[in-house]
C-alpha cells in the first residue's frame, strides 16, 4: 500500500517503511523539528522575561511626564540609574552633558572631558586656569537650564525571591539653538588654542633634539606636555595623542647607552663602570641613568645625571666577591614622568604607559662581570735606550752605564710592585768561514738584578718607567764586546720586570728593544 506525503511525494505503507525512506522526507522532518524547538524556546524566553519584570513602586509624580518620551528640538533628556537617588540625578545630568557635547562636536562625553579638564595637570599654570574657567562656565550654563526633573523608585526581580531596588532619574534641559552655537564656537576656539600649544611643545622638543648636545629630559618633558594637552582636546584628540606619543617613543628608542670602560677586577669593596649616553650619536646631558644588579649582591648608587659629554659612572660597593657572573643593568630613568603618564593611560583606558616604558627599556645595557679573585695583568711598551755612558779601554770603547725607558699598563684591576729585573743581551757578529764567506752568528749574556727603587704600578693605570744608570746591563754588553770585538754588528736588549701583585701573585712583564746597530747604540 502506498500513501501520498504532503508535497506530492509517495512513501510506502508502514508495512514496508523499514525497507525504504525517501531522503527528502528526512530533511523535511528535521526542518519541522527545528521550527518546533525554536517556537518552544521563544515561548520559554517570553515567560522568563515576563517573570523578571521591572516595576515602579514609587515616583515623584502620579504619572510619567510627557517630556520623558516626547522630545522636541532644543530639548535634552538625561536618564540616570543608581541605588542612590542623588547619584542617579548626577548620572542623568552627566548624560545631558554628553548629549550637548555630541551636539557641539566634542569627541567624547562631557563627563570624561570635564574630569580631564578639572585635572589638567602638567600644562602651564596659565593654560590650566583658562581650561578650568572654560569648563566651569560650560557646566554652569547647562545646569541653570535644567527645567524639569522626575524620578522613579524601581524594583526588578533578579531571582525567585530576590529583588533589586534602584532609582531612575530623568532631567530635562531646554537649550535654544543660539546657546548651542555659542558653545560650539567657544569649543572650536578653545580646541584651536590647545592645538597651537601642542605644536609649540612638539616644536620645542624637536629643537632640543637638533642641538649638538641633547638635553633629553627637557625634550621628554615637552613631549609629555603635548600628550597631556592632547587628552584635553574636544575633538581630533586621538590623532594628536598619536603624534605626540610617536615623538616621545622615537626619542626614547633613539637613546643609546654605551659602556665606556670595560669592567676589570678591583678589590671586592669597590668597582666602577663608566657609561656614555647618546642620542643618534650626539651626547645626552642631564639624563638620569639608573642601575640594578640582576645577579649578585652589593650597593649601587642612586640614579646619576650625565655630564655635558654624556658621561656617567656607576660605583659598585661591597659587591659579592665570589660570584663568577655578576650582571649589572644600566637603564634610562624616566621615573619623574611615570605618575603623570600613568594617570593619562588610566583615564584614556589605553596602553600609553606600557608603550613608553617599553621604549625606555629598549636602550637598557647589561654588563657581565666576575668578582672572583684574579691576577694582575700588565702589558709593556717597547724598550728604548735613551742614553749611554762610555769610555775608552785601550783602543776600544766600553759602556759604563745606560738609561732604559718604557711604559707599563695594568688591565685586570690589581696593583703590582716590581723589585727586580732579569736581562738578556743578544749580539749578532760576523765570522769568516770557507772561502772567507762571512756568516752571521749570535751570542747571549743574561743576569738577574735587584731594583734599588722598586717600580709600583697602581691598578688600571699606565706609567712610564725610567731605569737610569744601569751598570749591570753595561757589564753584560762589555763581556760580549770583549769576546767578539770588531766583528759585532747588532745588539738587542730584553728586560723582564719581576714582582708580585697585591694578592701575592707572582708577576712578570717583558719589554724589549729592536735589533740595533752596534754603532748606533754607542751614539746614544
Amino acid at each position: 500500500m502506498k500513501a501520498t506525503f504532503p508535497g506530492g511525494h509517495l512513501i510506502e505503507s508502514s508495512k514496508n517503511r523499514s525497507n525504504y525512506c525517501h531522503p527528502l522526507s528526512a530533511s523535511r522532518l528535521a526542518a519541522y523539528l527545528c521550527l518546533f524547538l525554536s517556537l518552544l524556546f521563544l515561548i520559554a524566553g517570553c515567560a522568563a522575561s515576563h517573570s523578571y519584570v521591572e516595576k515602579v513602586v514609587e515616583s515623584s509624580a502620579e504619572a510619567e511626564p510627557a517630556w520623558v518620551t516626547i522630545h522636541r528640538s532644543g530639548r535634552f533628556v538625561g536618564i540616570g540609574d543608581d541605588r542612590s537617588k542623588r547619584i542617579a540625578r548626577q548620572n542623568a545630568e552627566k548624560e545631558i552633558l554628553a548629549q550637548i557635547a555630541r551636539e557641539i562636536g566634542i569627541e567624547l562625553s562631557v563627563q570624561s572631558s570635564f574630569e580631564k579638564l578639572e585635572t589638567d595637570a602638567g600644562i602651564s599654570s596659565r593654560t590650566s586656569i583658562q581650561v578650568k574657567e572654560f569648563s566651569n562656565a560650560l557646566i554652569h550654563d547647562i545646569n541653570t537650564k535644567i527645567t524639569y526633573s522626575y524620578w522613579e523608585h524601581c524594583r526588578a526581580k533578579i531571582g525567585k525571591r530576590k529583588y533589586n531596588d534602584f532609582y531612575r532619574y530623568y532631567v530635562c534641559a531646554d537649550v535654544d539653538d543660539g546657546f548651542i552655537k555659542s558653545l560650539r564656537d567657544k569649543t572650536l576656539r578653545e580646541n584651536e588654542r590647545r592645538m597651537e600649544q601642542i605644536d609649540i611643545h612638539l616644536n620645542s622638543a624637536r629643537k632640543i633634539l637638533s642641538q649638538p648636545t641633547i638635553e633629553a629630559n627637557s625634550a621628554i618633558r615637552e613631549c609629555v606636555q603635548a600628550i597631556v594637552l592632547s587628552t584635553s582636546l574636544f575633538y581630533g584628540r586621538q590623532s594628536a595623542i598619536d603624534e605626540a606619543l610617536f615623538e616621545l617613543i622615537d626619542l626614547l628608542q633613539s637613546i643609546q647607552i654605551i659602556t665606556d670602560s670595560t669592567y676589570s677586577e678591583v678589590r671586592p669593596e669597590h668597582h666602577e663602570i663608566d657609561y656614555r649616553i647618546l642620542y643618534r650619536g650626539s651626547p645626552v646631558s642631564g639624563a638620569k641613568l639608573g642601575f640594578k644588579l640582576l645577579n649578585g649582591n652589593g650597593y649601587l648608587p642612586q640614579p646619576r645625571l650625565t655630564d655635558a659629554g654624556g658621561h656617567v659612572s656607576c660605583n659598585l660597593n661591597r659587591i659579592t666577591s665570589q660570584i663568577g657572573d655578576n650582571r649589572l643593568l644600566a637603564f634610562f630613568n624616566i621615573e619623574e614622568f611615570l605618575p603623570l603618564l600613568e594617570r593619562i593611560s588610566m583615564m584614556m583606558q589605553s596602553d600609553l604607559l606600557t608603550e613608553v616604558e617599553r621604549a625606555a627599556e629598549s636602550s637598557a645595557k647589561i654588563d657581565h662581570f666576575s668578582t672572583l679573585a684574579k691576577r694582575a695583568r700588565v702589558s709593556a711598551g717597547s724598550l728604548r735606550v735613551a742614553h749611554v755612558d762610555w769610555s775608552y779601554e785601550g783602543l776600544f770603547r766600553r759602556i759604563d752605564a745606560l738609561n732604559a725607558i718604557f711604559y707599563i699598563n695594568e688591565h685586570n684591576g690589581r696593583s703590582v710592585t716590581f723589585n727586580r729585573y732579569h736581562v738578556n743581551v743578544t749580539v749578532w757578529y760576523e765570522v769568516l768561514e770557507g772561502f772567507f764567506q762571512p756568516t752571521m752568528k749570535w751570542d747571549v749574556r743574561e743576569g738577574t738584578y735587584s731594583l734599588s727603587d722598586p717600580v709600583y704600578l697602581n691598578y688600571h693605570s699606565q706609567i712610564e718607567v725610567n731605569l737610569n744608570h744601569l751598570p749591570a746591563i753595561a757589564g753584560l754588553i762589555n763581556e760580549l764586546k770583549a769576546e767578539h770585538e770588531i766583528w759585532m754588528r747588532e745588539v738587542k736588549i730584553d728586560i723582564k720586570l719581576q714582582g708580585y701583585d697585591d694578592a701575592e701573585n707572582p708577576q712578570e712583564v717583558i719589554t724589549t728593544t729592536n735589533r740595533m746597530l752596534w754603532k748606533s747604540l754607542l751614539e746614544k
